[in-house]
């Protein structure tokens, strides 16, 4: 809990201090500034009441260092599902590709959609421009098309 660390060092709040105002121990409090042990949604929001944290702020963080580490940590292959673009595209850039298919009778293949490239340059330039991209001759890469339109 590095925010909380630090706001406690910043106004000199003892973890004996917050501890009893909150009504935990100091050792119990300790090892949660420590990030020995989770922070529980009724201490975070004892927390705030006691310092004005936001207990929402506490939480979110803890919430996603621990998300980026189980995501880190979990080897699971990605399963191939016909028409799911695994959330690399923006919804609405995926539905005007989607329009400009209809629109112009051709196809955007699955291996464009699984494309990084083709996708970070179609989140960049936003669903307005998706047909510029698509209609970029095939001698220039993607990317020089980007840095064209730009």
């Amino acid at each position: 809990m590095e925010q909380l660390k630090r706001f406690m060092e910043k106004h000199g709040v003892s973890v004996e201090d917050l501890a009893k105002a909150i009504g935990v121990s100091t050792i119990y409090l300790q090892t949660i500034i420590d990030e020995e042990n989770l922070l529980g949604v009724e201490t975070a929001c004892k927390i705030q009441k006691a310092l004005g944290i936001s207990a929402y702020n506490l939480l979110c963080k803890q919430l996603s260092k621990q998300i980026k580490a189980c995501i880190e940590e979990i080897k699971v292959e990605k399963l191939d599902v016909p028409g799911h673009v695994f959330g690399n595209v923006d919804t609405r850039a995926y539905n005007a590709l989607r329009r400009y298919e209809s629109r112009h009778r051709c196809t955007i293949t699955e291996e464009q959609l699984r494309d990084r490239n083709f996708l970070k340059t179609i989140n960049a330039l936003g669903p307005k421009s998706i047909e510029y991209i698509l209609e970029c001759p095939e001698k220039y890469r993607r990317e020089e098309c980007l840095l064209a339109h730009v």
